[in-house]
């Protein structure tokens, strides 16, 4: 018995001695469920020396529930710190007294067409949802940015991640041309915080800028220019995007309908099979 309490004495102790990461998602939930088991197998479970603390910040349209009753149920989720689910209605009004001038800039062009408020929505999600994180006492030394839809198809080694996000680095699966990736970011708390703040760069933007069409990527490359924030190509990240009613598509599909010749020569191969 006195065998048995130590062991559980050590065993405690080398848990509580695990670094500590934080996992900041923010998006709908909509496919959630067919996404988050490739995020504890590609990047937890390849990483057993470290402890993962996960924070959820989603905008809620009703399709959503089953994914939402899933992360309520308690002891569902490991690791699960903070959950916030926003009406969507109350989201709009959110963004309409945050951007007035949202509702009058112009379409855009490709894939971006008439999403402006999309994009505002994914800007003001990323923001809500780090701020979770940051009202959590709990102490990390690396921070995950990702979406819930996304489905990982690469192992993220965090040791490696921790040696190379330094000062204003934030690692990003793609970075060129006036353009940054806007699904994945590994960065510092510090760091993070920054990236996070891309909410307030991009109300800026629209409100100084009416006339100019949004395109996602490269507003958060604006972010970055604002803030000094320094990326890092994840060039081993792979993933797709899994879209309603199982469809899954290349997390690059995007950017390379508009971007055809850069994704040529700067995005990874297309994901054809994800081996989760």
């Amino acid at each position: 018995m006195v065998r048995a309490f130590l062991c559980t004495l050590i065993m405690g102790a080398a848990a509580a001695e695990k670094q500590r990461v934080a996992v900041v998602t923010s998006g709908s939930l909509r496919t959630f469920l067919n996404c988050n088991a490739s995020f504890f197998r590609r990047v937890v479970q390849p990483n057993p020396g470290f402890a993962f603390d996960f924070y959820y910040f989603a905008v809620a349209d009703g399709s959503d529930a089953a994914a939402a009753r899933a992360l309520r149920r308690p002891g569902r989720h490991p690791g699960l710190r903070r959950l916030e689910l926003e009406p969507y209605k109350e989201a709009l009004s959110g963004l309409e007294s945050d951007l007035p001038r949202l509702k009058d800039l112009p379409a855009g062009d490709g894939t971006a067409r008439g999403k402006a408020t999309n994009v505002a929505l994914m800007f003001r999600s990323i923001s809500k949802a780090d701020a979770l994180r940051r009202d959590d006492a709990r102490q990390h030394v690396l921070v995950i940015r990702t979406r819930p839809d996304l489905r990982w198809c690469s192992d993220l080694n965090v040791t490696a991640a921790l040696e190379l996000a330094h000062g204003k680095t934030v690692l990003v699966p793609f970075a060129e041309d006036n353009l940054v990736f806007d699904q994945v970011a590994v960065a510092a708390p510090r760091a993070m915080e920054a990236y996070a703040d891309a909410y307030a760069t991009f109300r800026d933007e629209v409100e100084r800028n009416p006339a100019r069409s949004l395109y996602p990527e490269r507003e958060m490359w604006r972010h970055f220019r604002s803030a000094k924030l320094r990326p890092l190509t994840m060039r081993r990240f792979r993933g797709v995007l899994v879209r309603s009613g199982g469809r899954a598509e290349d997390s690059f599909s995007k950017l390379r309908r508009d971007h055809g010749a850069l994704g040529a020569v700067a995005m990874p191969e297309r994901v054809r099979v994800c081996d989760e």
